[in-house]
């Protein structure tokens, strides 16, 4: 295909080889990490780390493309049916595996404030639905284990947990983030803020995307500070997988 596009497309297309063979082949792995110049890896930190353990060329050079998080700031006056399905959809769809699929959703409001907890009963409602809407992989020994550890940190901390009757979706709602809580397979934790300025102290160095539901003016001046410690997209619900524009919002 890159051949049909231009000349310079086919010229490229004649220089590219493109080899595949079986994750699990190591006897390849290892051959194709001493010929290469560069290696370019993604992927979770597991992923990583397996390659970066091949045996490789004293002069190869590494391109490390590693574990990014992502979160969702919303005010709740603005989540109509629609964009609070399509925010639900950013999580539920990639069992927040992916890069752009949110870990946090931080929630504008005070706990037991009805405008808050308005939000989270109808989030965790469309939660549940698309969580059964749409199928995942089942989940072993080990990440079950996970999921229902993370329930009992919640509570241990003072939150309170909405969950179906096994580990399916969890909505954790906390008075603030918890960093040893994985956030994945349909774990979300939902955090309330007052002042924009509160959020920019939980924001990870590996920061991606940022779903935003907010208005002009809050959009503005959360963006420009959220960008500081390095979060790089700023999409609106149900634009987390559009990369066409570098700096959305």
């Amino acid at each position: 295909r890159l051949a049909e596009v231009t000349d310079a497309g086919r010229a490229l297309a004649d220089e590219t080889l493109v080899v595949r063979f079986d994750r699990e082949d190591a006897e390849m792995h290892a051959a194709m990490s001493r010929l290469a110049d560069l290696r370019v890896v993604w992927g979770g930190q597991e992923a990583v780390e397996a390659v970066r353990d091949l045996p490789r060329s004293w002069d190869t050079e590494d391109l490390i493309l590693g574990p990014r998080l992502s979160l969702a700031v919303v005010d709740p006056s603005l989540a109509r049916d629609r964009a609070l399905s399509r925010l639900v959809t950013d999580i539920v769809y990639f069992d927040q595996q992916a890069c752009s699929s949110p870990q946090q959703l931080y929630v504008k409001g005070a706990l037991g404030e009805p405008k808050f907890e308005d939000f989270v009963a109808r989030f965790s409602q469309e939660f549940e639905r698309q969580a059964r809407a749409i199928r995942r992989h089942p989940l072993d020994f080990g990440e079950t284990y996970q999921v229902q550890r993370d329930r009992v940190r919640v509570l241990f901390d003072g939150g309170r947990v909405e969950h179906d009757g096994g580990t399916q979706w969890t909505v954790a709602v906390l008075p603030r983030p918890r960093l040893d809580i994985h956030g994945v397979n349909r774990f979300i934790q939902v955090i309330p803020f007052s002042r924009l300025e509160e959020i920019h102290a939980f924001i990870p160095e590996n920061a991606q995307t940022v779903v935003t539901l907010l208005d002009p003016e809050d959009t503005a001046q959360f963006t420009e500070a959220a960008a500081l410690p390095g979060a790089c997209r700023f999409p609106r619900p149900a634009e987390r997988n559009a990369f066409e524009r570098p700096w959305e919002r």
